[in-house]
């Protein structure tokens, strides 16, 4: 923590530019989207299986498998709520600290004061009121500190009473407790994946922003060769874009990264319900990056200008989208007839009892299987609701890149 250190020009500009709150304040309503949606698994599944009429032994045999999973399923909704809630939290924690911190703008105008004076300190005169300006300067230091000390402590408590995923999980049949390695495991993938690409992004943005800086500062000095034949006031203008560009950029750079980090809990929370299904993450359609990135760019090509160009940029990921979705529902429903279809074979099998009641395997077989294509559809359903959140916030952040003049950022740097 280097904030006690850090002067009020810095911790003011930190808590004033970023995000803010936003991507926590999306997450939790991602979160509590899956929330209601495990939620309403819970209340169907609990449903279908307390209406049943069988009696003895192989009915109880059912009935304890059942009432496991829709434990399981209501113990994850309310870990999902939870996370919503100190999500929520967070972002009120966050919003509370900016407004104790002194604005850049009064932190500026102080330096500014202070610098006026020293340049007009003739024979002391000013020093009263030097002393006066840097003792609001000092308060506006110690404010700063206070302001994010409170805020660490409060959300490092907020961050303590989150519940891991890994406990929420005991509670679940045995086929979904296999299943806790993987799930870890795709957690994980998919923060370094995130990680990754989000180190790259603001790499390659950062690099852009700084090359417009300089050219603009090249400009407004004449240096750039097609900048010296022009008049001052177009060089202004040529800077100023520049500048604008540039600051672009580093908004949809900001946008983009802020909202991929948003999104890695929820949509490995929603992955999970497939690997719980025995599908795995239904996350790719199985083409190479490479491919739709070739398929994008002549679309990038054929714009008239930026706008043109985010436009058309906008209309491929949302057809990607859709493709995704239409290749995640289909997959889930031809897995989710295939469990059905398993489960009616464990049903009127060769096990079967006298009087057409199943065996206690058969049901076990059944319920397990039930309980897979339950977990199938939930997982699916709230995978394909959370790409189609995210994906406003993620334009946003790619048109921003387009507007500055950074096309290139959208693709992966081996591209180039």
């Amino acid at each position: 923590m280097s904030y006690p250190l850090s002067p009020p020009e810095i911790t003011s500009l930190q808590m004033y530019t970023g995000p803010g709150s936003g991507p926590m304040l999306a997450a939790a309503s991602s979160w509590q989207g899956l929330a209601s949606e495990l939620g309403s698994a819970a209340a169907s599944f609990s449903s279908v299986t307390g209406g049943l009429a069988w009696q003895g032994a192989a009915a109880q045999a059912m009935t304890s498998v059942a009432t496991k999973y829709v434990q399981w399923l209501g113990a994850a909704a309310t870990q999902a709520g939870g996370a919503a809630s100190q999500a929520n939290a967070t972002a009120g924690i966050f919003e509370a600290a900016k407004a104790a911190v002194t604005h850049p703008a009064a932190v500026a105008i102080n330096r500014q004061q202070l610098v006026q004076l020293v340049k007009t300190n003739l024979f002391g005169f000013n020093c009263p009121l030097i002393a006066e300006v840097e003792g609001i300067y000092e308060g506006m230091w110690a404010k700063n500190v206070g302001a994010l000390a409170g805020y660490h402590s409060a959300a490092s408590a907020v961050a303590a009473q989150l519940t891991p995923w890994a406990q929420a999980l005991q509670s679940l049949p045995a086929a979904a407790q296999s299943a806790g390695g993987a799930i870890v495991a795709n957690t994980k993938a998919n923060v370094a994946d995130a990680s990754a690409a989000n180190a790259s992004d603001l790499a390659r943005g950062s690099a852009l922003s700084s090359r417009k800086i300089t050219q603009a500062k090249q400009v407004l000095t004449g240096q750039e060769r097609e900048a010296a034949a022009v008049s001052p006031a177009q060089r202004v203008v040529q800077a100023g874009r520049l500048v604008a560009e540039a600051g672009a950029i580093d908004a949809g750079t900001g946008v983009r990264v802020a909202t991929r980090m948003a999104a890695v809990a929820p949509l490995s929370a929603a992955q999970a319900g497939d690997i719980v299904g025995g599908a795995g993450p239904l996350k790719s359609i199985e083409y190479e990056e490479f491919a739709r990135a070739a398929a994008v760019n002549p679309l990038l090509q054929t714009g008239d200008g930026p706008g043109q160009t985010a436009s058309a940029y906008n209309q491929a990921q949302l057809a990607d989208t859709s493709r995704l979705a239409a290749y995640q529902t289909a997959t889930t429903k031809q897995l989710t007839a295939q469990h059905l279809e398993n489960a009616r074979a464990a049903l009127s099998g060769r096990q079967a009892e006298a009087a057409g009641i199943p065996s206690m395997d058969g049901l076990r077989t059944a319920t397990r299987e039930v309980a897979e294509a339950a977990a199938l559809n939930v997982g699916t359903g709230a995978q394909v609701g959370l790409e189609k959140a995210f994906l406003a916030p993620t334009l946003l952040g790619a048109d921003l890149d387009i507007l500055g003049g950074g096309d290139e950022l959208l693709y992966p740097e081996e591209y180039y």
